[in-house]
């Protein structure tokens, strides 16, 4: 019994403990935090390009790793706070037009979860050639457009996208 009351007090100190940091969110873990999420989409990506190329053959896993993008584009707007741009000393890829121009920066992120849902919608339909050509949409038009403006790169390669 004493057993059950120190995991219970342990799992509501953990609970709380996160709850409270949340409010203190370093910028340098905010940025770390962010890359994380970024980097899951590549991976998510490029899981699917494995997918369609026939370097595995776990096609059911398509809806999955699409619906993961799409998960992670309705947090962006969240993982861009003030104070977490360049001017804040901490290495970044995230350049200062994001806070200059935050209606450009969200409208892409609208234009990418869009993207990003037809996406899910798509692989759904179990259709490889148009999971295909959606993947290669996702890719050109929501990460690469955000990413030339808002990024200053792309950090990724596009040519991994199969288009034949």
């Amino acid at each position: 019994m004493a057993r059950m009351a120190m995991n219970a007090a342990l799992m509501m100190f953990l609970m709380f403990g996160a709850v409270a940091g949340q409010a203190q969110d370093s910028a340098e873990a905010t940025i770390q935090y962010r890359q994380k999420v970024m980097q899951g989409n590549v991976a998510h990506l490029i899981a699917i390009v494995s997918i369609i190329k026939g370097d595995v053959g776990h096609v059911d896993h398509i809806v999955s790793h699409a619906e993961s993008i799409a998960g992670s584009l309705d947090m962006l707007s969240d993982i861009f706070p003030a104070g977490t741009g360049p001017s804040s000393g901490v290495p970044t890829g995230a350049l200062a037009k994001i806070w200059e121009d935050p209606d450009s920066f969200e409208q892409l992120i609208k234009d990418a979860k869009a993207e990003a849902d037809k996406l899910v919608e798509v692989a759904a339909t179990g259709d490889i050639e148009a999971v295909r050509e959606q993947i290669g949409s996702v890719g050109r038009n929501a990460c690469r457009a955000c990413h030339l403006d808002f990024a200053g790169k792309v950090s990724y390669n596009l040519q991994t996208v199969p288009t034949e």
